[in-house]
């Protein structure tokens, strides 16, 4: 809690929940041999950590009969420690504090028939369907592959030919503290939702009789070969799309032992098929490994009705998913930090902020017919981003840092730097005019660099600003395609056999003569050293040797290309010349052996 990020959240009114303090987790934490669990401290400790809002969960007390008999301790503890603890009441009155003056701005005054629903009014408890559709359809995130890929992995919806077989875990709910608990299937769930929006009843896009669902367990049973479903082997046989769904892939779930069992033992069961998964909990539970199999893996986040039934939809390929994930996902490479960073392709807004403006606006200035306004030494200049976006098209977080410049042409080429904060996506801060001479203002939110600049001239008689637009090279052209003429573009223009690494028929000539110049000069040594027995072998030697070197670069064994493209006929000429005495030395030495053997 003392992370700068959590006061600072805290300072502006925030404020912060606990995770589940009757977890497993936390139970083992704090009693790890389960023997003696005290919840008092555990509570105690979440809220002296900083927490002002505990979530106390199904938390249970060593010899506690109850969840219920534990809060009531809990709470009778609590009340003695206000009592006695001044540092204790301290952090109690600061976490209510924070808490009410929240619920202050719902409600600014305390009477009970704001916040109770009036009976007239309950008849449109539960009504608004259609906002809670519009928040999933927004929400629910592709998770892998990309959306531009989609249209090559699935280019078509399910067709009445295919056969659907649903697979997912069972959820156990209660609908009341005192009702018994009901098991749920979202298989069967999203079954009924593609049945009526696609169905026979709903245009006959699907055929009731090829959707099946199964559970996790009957699939167990299969992989078992412990007395499954009677058709369940042939329905996965025959199916065309499997869809699996879950809420719980921690690697101890039964959802996730059985996925792995499934297809390392039974791949013959998902070849050639269309794998579709939903994740209506937390998607970062499977790894890459996992997500590969599926063809398309989608974060729904939720389970209730209107989830499951926009699922369906973006199964049939109704609806496009637009969510963004809210978290990092390290077996796709999604960083959050990465993601809500400035967005480097984008040119930043820098306006002035003219008089009136409001403080909170998000919007960016319009143009007006007003004057611009005139500024002389000693004023200040109030300056403004527009909204800096990150890389998901969204305003990045409250507090990124963003960086003003501010160019005087001063000799020394000194540039004043201004570092502020975002909120809003904005940042804003004031520029004071010290002296006479040419300003460029400018400004920077990592990574990104680019931003409309300021033009400012002063002179004795003041000056105005003035706005221009850098040009934002597009990603991964080094320079615009409308500089470039087609005459110059690599298809049109004709390269020549150097530019290609290839021999031209003038090497072929120029070799030849330097081969047999040099067959010629070492025929004539020959001949004037006496040696009449090996002279014609000397040269022929000589022409070998440098044929042997022009071949070389002919059939392009490793670094001829490069060679040749680098420095062309002259390298070419140089190794046929070195091939040509080379092979003339060894024609030497060949005679030289020979005349030692008859001495």
């Amino acid at each position: 809690m003392g992370l700068e990020e959590f006061s600072t959240w805290q300072k502006n009114g925030g404020i912060i929940v606990s995770d589940d303090l009757g977890s497993a987790a936390v139970r083992k934490f704090f009693d790890p041999m389960n023997t003696s669990f005290d919840a008092r401290q555990v509570i105690k400790s979440a809220l002296l950590a900083g927490n002002d809002l505990l979530y106390t969960g199904n938390i249970l007390a060593t010899g506690d009969p109850d969840t219920y008999t534990t809060i009531v301790r809990t709470h009778a503890f609590f009340v003695q420690k206000y009592t006695e603890d001044s540092a204790f009441q301290q952090r109690v009155d600061e976490a209510v504090l924070r808490v009410l003056t929240l619920k202050y701005e719902l409600y600014p005054s305390f009477i009970i028939s704001n916040t109770v629903t009036p009976s007239a009014e309950l008849d449109n408890v539960g009504t608004s369907e259609g906002k809670v559709f519009e928040i999933a359809r927004q929400s629910i995130t592709l998770v892998s592959p990309n959306l531009s890929d989609m249209d090559s992995v699935l280019p078509e919806p399910p067709q009445s030919s295919e056969r659907i077989v649903f697979i997912s875990d069972m959820i156990t709910q209660q609908q009341c503290s005192i009702c018994l608990d009901q098991s749920i299937s979202l298989a069967e769930n999203l079954k009924d939702a593609v049945e009526k929006f696609y169905g026979p009843g709903a245009g006959e896009q699907v055929e009731s009789y090829k959707l099946t669902a199964y559970s996790f367990e009957e699939l167990q049973k299969l992989l078992n070969n412990d007395n499954p479903p009677e058709f369940m082997k042939s329905d996965l046989q025959a199916a065309n799309w499997l869809v699996i769904s879950f809420t719980d892939f921690k690697k101890s779930s039964i959802a996730s032992t059985i996925f792995q069992r499934f297809f390392s033992e039974q791949p013959d069961l998902s070849r050639n098929k269309k794998i579709i998964g939903f994740a209506f909990n937390a998607p970062y539970y499977l790894d890459a490994t996992d997500i590969s199999k599926f063809t398309a893996y989608y974060a729904v986040y939720s389970k209730i009705p209107v989830y499951v039934d926009v699922a369906a939809r973006i199964l049939f390929q109704e609806i496009v998913p637009s969510g963004i994930l809210p978290v990092s996902l390290t077996s796709i490479g999604y960083d959050l930090i990465t993601a809500t960073s400035p967005d480097p392709d984008q040119i930043i807004p820098l306006m002035v902020e003219k008089p009136g403006e409001e403080i909170g606006s998000t919007e960016t200035p319009s143009s007006s017919t007003e004057a611009p306004l005139t500024y002389k030494v000693g004023d200040n200049i109030p300056l403004r981003t527009g909204v800096i976006i990150d890389h998901n098209g969204n305003p990045v977080p409250d507090g990124t840092v963003v960086r003003f410049l501010i160019d005087t042409k001063s000799a020394s080429g000194s540039i004043e730097q201004i570092e502020t904060q975002t909120i809003n996506g904005i940042a804003r801060t004031s520029y004071r005019i010290q002296n006479i001479g040419v300003f460029n203002l400018r400004v920077t939110a990592d990574p990104a660099q680019i931003s409309q600049i300021l033009n400012l001239e002063i002179t004795d008689a003041g000056g105005q600003i003035t706005s221009f637009e850098p040009t934002l090279a597009p990603t991964g052209m080094a320079t615009p395609t409308a500089t470039i003429d087609a005459l110059e573009t690599p298809e049109n223009q004709k390269l020549t056999n150097h530019e290609q690494g290839m021999l031209s028929a003038g090497d072929w000539l120029l070799s030849t003569i330097f081969i047999f110049s040099i067959a010629s000069i070492l025929y004539w040594w020959g001949w004037q050293k006496q040696k009449y027995s090996w002279n014609p072998r000397i040269p022929v030697a000589s022409i070998l040797g440098g044929y042997v070197v022009y071949f070389y670069f002919v059939i392009g064994l490793p670094g001829a290309a490069d060679g040749i493209k680098n420095d062309g006929s002259g390298l070419i000429l140089i190794w046929v010349v070195l091939g040509s005495l080379v092979g003339g030395g060894i024609g030497y030495l060949w005679y030289t052996l020979e005349r030692s053997k008859k001495v």
